[in-house]
């Protein structure tokens, strides 16, 4: 059983075409919906064209009733679907000039022209500009002052749909609140429009996962219908099928089962048996009966299943999101009944349907607040794919070739979302550098891509089967010929299209001698896979570690312990490494020692991390008596996704010189822009910790501590960097008031290191009693709930780095630098000749854990922007031990010429050393908060 899932609703559109056409002929408006109604689209249009040809040669092209003309035609056109077709949205246009020019821009007539526009927009996936046409109607009709407005109703209405089908669920439900209220004021409690409004309101909340409160909504607007509409069997075929979802994911699953199959035979009666809706209601039923511990119930749901398969194929396309969710589910059914290899092709078959459909978007992103992109997000979220069932079903399926090819697609599918964005960053680059025929091209197809992923998403709603095709046709066509067109134009675009992905043989391929591939999975249902594969073998190793709720509250507390447990009064330092040890070793069982058994004669480990593993620091778990993994255990380098062993170390010579942040004025006043360079420190020779406190204050009440420390292990990083024989670049040193936004996003470009040691901060995480002297602020509470409900929308704004000025940050205006550099600027930035990236802060590492594309957050946003490796911290570090870890770090990575993850180890085993040398504690709070993460 799927415990959430996204549902493919055919609740009534809420887009509402309104006509008020008033003609002689009005008996031609009338045949005309009534051809409609009865499926006749090929009818209505002609008898619609002559329409228009009729009143444009009687009263003129231009006049007011050539525009209701244009608008009955549009609707057609719309119904029929055609409305992607340049013709549809060239009519639609017209109409508003017309009514603008006849009854005034700001006339009802205006807006309901306008809301038939961006009905069209909707329609055919152009989101972008539905929006703006909807705010303007909505503007026009709310001056108007009427009471009881049913056209502000549908225009509203209209505008929920929209902020729905983009994530924002929170404006959504809003608005879908609003126009309940309005619509019982208007009609009366019982009346269908007001039904409609609570099945609109239901189906939103069960997007924002709140199916309890959804329920008691969808179960009135059923009443309403069946004793206000009993005749309109499409409409309680709706009904029916929305409650038996809604009852499902409460866990009425018996209630479910009835209520879907009096859905099913009403809708194969209204809309047919091959109509996509009935799809989606067989699929429903299915799932309620995939529960039952009845033979039959369960038999009835395979065969519900592949019924539902086959038509979306039909209907749909075998490459629709939709048919790769049937996959999916009828995957689980087979998993369930023990037909384990059947399930696990249906389960690929999907998983390869659903990266593909992101993968293609994925070319075309280009703007920070892409559709796209959020779109992405919600497909990871939603898991439409395949390859949490396939994971299930592979013990059951040792042959070596089973292993392989699900190992293979995780390969394929990891961190799809990082790939995109970074595709968007360093593939597409910025469209105003290139040549205006080029860049056309670009918003061409990332247009086209936008839309075909949106209709394909959305799925069908009221259209007949055959409009749906065809407008997903219409889009495809539009697609493909702009990607053709730009690769025509861009070598680079064509090389990316025509790029191989990387799968298991290439990753295989690249493992040097002597090393191996350790990769993660958290599945789905909470457990965690990992794959062991090393060099020289034909195949990998699959290790199933057993209940991910254990792993992730081992991995909790061990990261609580490594944290903060030193910084416990209650206890002796000697205590606290004792209990940070015994907790790292009951996770270290579950997730190391398993692997180890098969690594040995292994000198160099690549690890993938997933789930909470994510913010462990493997290095730090205990070894023998009194040891570490660092210090007796392979070297290991972490990687963020599997392929990234393909690019290897960046040259060294693709950036240049070394730039250093430190000692910034957090109180310095934000001067006014000016033409004028930024002045950075050239340097020539050259028991405190580092963070604000962690008192869950609002962010924006939150100041920002000097500490001199930073400063000195910015010089000392620049010292270390020109004390190498080879180097011609001098170091740059940002400080005082000059560490400012403005100077890091000019010169950080183009540099080959990155060193930032200032405060850092990650909001919306569990709040804690302050460390002093930790540097960073680090997971305070947001300052709204609204930030939290937005959802992925706002991951990139939820962490950052203090800057010069940060504590006078209300001060400036919103288009001013305010100190505050966040990971969704670091993302604007091109940092694709960074080879090393070093974030000397508390919890750089940390942010929002997403199952398949790792932590959202600081490191996230610096891979987006091309950084090749990034050091980051998973807790608070002490400004002394950071400066003696940083040290050794750099004498490692400039005079030895090790790697990113090897200096970290190396860095890592001499503070040990240095520690035990001195009769200190060894804890790993002083020594291991350092990671490295090769892109």
């Amino acid at each position: 059983m799927i415990a959430s899932r996204a549902m493919p609703t055919a609740c009534n559109s809420v887009i509402i075409l309104i006509f008020t056409l008033r003609l002689a002929a009005a008996q031609d408006l009338k045949f005309i919906e009534n051809l409609l109604a009865e499926g006749h689209v090929t009818e209505a249009e002609v008898a619609a064209r002559e329409l228009l040809r009729t009143c444009e040669g009687e009263k003129g092209p231009d006049s007011f009733e050539s525009g209701q003309a244009i608008d009955l035609l549009v609707k057609v056109l719309h119904s029929s679907g055609k409305a992607a077709e340049t013709e549809t949205l060239t009519l639609a246009e017209r109409a508003v000039r017309i009514k603008e020019s006849t009854r005034g821009p700001q006339s009802r007539q205006t807006a309901t022209s306008l809301i038939n526009l961006a009905a069209l927009g909707i329609e055919s996936g152009n989101y972008a500009a539905a929006m703006p046409a909807l705010e303007r109607a909505r503007s026009i009709l709310e001056n108007s002052g009427r009471s009881g407005d049913v056209t502000l109703q549908a225009c509203l209405s209209a505008q929920a749909a929209l902020l729905q089908a983009t994530g924002k669920l929170e404006d959504a439900r809003g608005l879908f609140a609003r126009v309940l209220v309005e619509r019982e004021l208007t009609f009366g409690p019982d009346h269908p429009a007001v039904a409609w409004s609570l099945n609109n309101l239901a189906m939103c909340l069960v997007d924002m996962n709140a199916a309890p409160d959804a329920l008691p909504l969808e179960k009135r607007a059923l009443e309403i219908w069946q004793i206000k509409s009993p005749d309109d069997t499409a409409t309680l075929g709706t009904g029916l099928n929305n409650l038996g979802w809604i009852s499902y994911l409460v866990g009425s699953t018996a209630e479910a089962a009835s209520l879907l199959e009096r859905s099913l035979v009403l809708r194969e009666a209204s809309l047919g048996p091959e109509h996509p809706h009935v799809a989606a209601t067989l699929e429903n039923l299915a799932l309620s009966l995939d529960v039952s511990q009845d033979s039959e119930a369960q038999a009835k749901a395979l065969t519900f299943h592949q019924r539902a398969l086959d038509l979306r194929k039909k209907s749909l396309g075998a490459d629709h999101p939709l048919v790769a969710r049937s996959h999916r589910s009828l995957a689980e059914a087979q998993a369930r009944n023990g037909k384990s290899r059947e399930a696990l092709d249906h389960a690929l078959l999907g998983e390869e349907i659903w990266r593909e459909h992101v993968r293609s978007m994925a070319l075309t992103m280009v703007e920070e607040d892409s559709l796209l992109y959020r779109e992405a997000r919600r497909l990871v979220s939603a898991r439409t794919s395949g390859l949490d069932v396939a994971l299930s079903v592979l013990p059951g399926l040792p042959d070596a070739g089973s292993l392989q090819r699900v190992f293979d697609n995780v390969i394929r599918s990891r961190a799809l979302v990082l790939d995109a964005m970074a595709s968007r960053q360093r593939g597409l680059g910025d469209l105003a550098s290139r040549e205006p025929q080029e860049t056309a091209c670009r918003a061409e197809l990332r247009e086209a891509a936008m839309r075909l992923s949106n209709v394909r998403v959305r799925g069908p709603r009221d259209e007949a089967p055959d409009a749906y095709r065809r407008l997903l046709e219409s889009l495809r066509a539009k697609y493909h010929s702009a990607e053709r067109a730009l690769a025509a134009k861009s070598v680079r675009f064509r090389e990316k299209v025509q790029q191989a992905p990387i799968g298991f043989a290439e990753v295989l391929a690249s493992l040097a001698a002597g090393s191996a591939l350790v990769s993660y999975v958290r599945q789905g249902d909470g457990r965690y896979t990992a794959f062991v594969l090393r060099s020289g073998e034909k195949s990998a190793q699959a290790l199933h570690l057993g209940c991910g709720a254990e792993i992730d509250e081992l991995a909790k507390a061990w990261i609580d312990e490594a944290s903060r447990g030193v910084l416990d009064s209650r206890r002796s330092q000697a205590d606290a490494e004792l209990q940070c040890r015994r907790r790292g070793a009951a996770l270290k069982r579950l997730v190391w020692d398993p692997i180890a058994a098969h690594l040995g004669g292994v000198g160099l480990t690549f690890l993938v991390l997933d789930g909470e593993l994510e913010l462990v620091s493997f290095a730090a778990l205990p070894s023998g008596e009194s040891g570490y993994l660092v210090e007796t255990g392979p070297e290991l380098v972490r990687l963020s996704a599997e392929r990234n062993l393909i690019k290897g170390r960046i040259a060294q010579s693709s950036g240049k010189g070394f730039l250093a942040v430190g000692g910034a004025a957090f109180d310095a006043p934000h001067a006014k822009p000016t033409n004028n360079e930024p002045r950075p420190v050239e340097i020539a020779s050259a028991g405190q910790f580092r963070a604000i406190a962690r008192d869950c204050l609002e962010f924006r009440s939150t100041r920002f501590e000097e500490r001199p420390a930073m400063l000195a292990e910015a010089l000392e990083a620049a010292r270390l960097w020109e004390a190498r024989s080879d180097i011609t670049d001098r170091a740059l040193v940002l400080t005082g008031d000059i560490a400012t936004e403005a100077a890091f996003k000019v010169l950080a470009p183009g540099r080959r290191i990155l060193h930032l040691a200032t405060h850092a901060f990650f909001l919306g995480g569990s709040c804690a009693e302050p460390a002093r002297g930790t540097r960073g602020i680090t997971r305070l509470k947001q300052a709204s709930t609204a930030t939290s409900a937005a959802g992925d929308e706002g991951l990139l704004h939820l962490s950052g780095l203090a800057l010069a000025g940060a504590n006078q940050r209300g001060a400036v205006s919103l288009d001013d630098e305010d100190g505050i550099l966040t990971a969704e600027e670091v993302v604007a930035l091109d940092l694709s000749s960074a080879e090393l990236v070093v974030l000397s802060a508390c919890d750089t590492g940390v942010g929002r854990v997403a199952a398949g594309e790792g932590v959202l957050g600081l490191r996230r946003a610096f891979q987006v922007a091309g950084a090749h490796a990034i050091v980051t911290t998973l807790w608070p570090v002490d400004d002394e031990a950071a400066r003696a870890w940083m040290g050794s770090f750099y004498a490692a990575f400039f005079a030895r010429n090790l790697g990113p993850a090897e200096s970290v180890g190396e860095a890592s085993r001499e503070v040990l050393r240095s520690r035990r040398a001195r009769g200190e504690s060894t804890h790993p709070f002083y020594w291991a908060a350092f990671v490295a993460t090769r892109r």
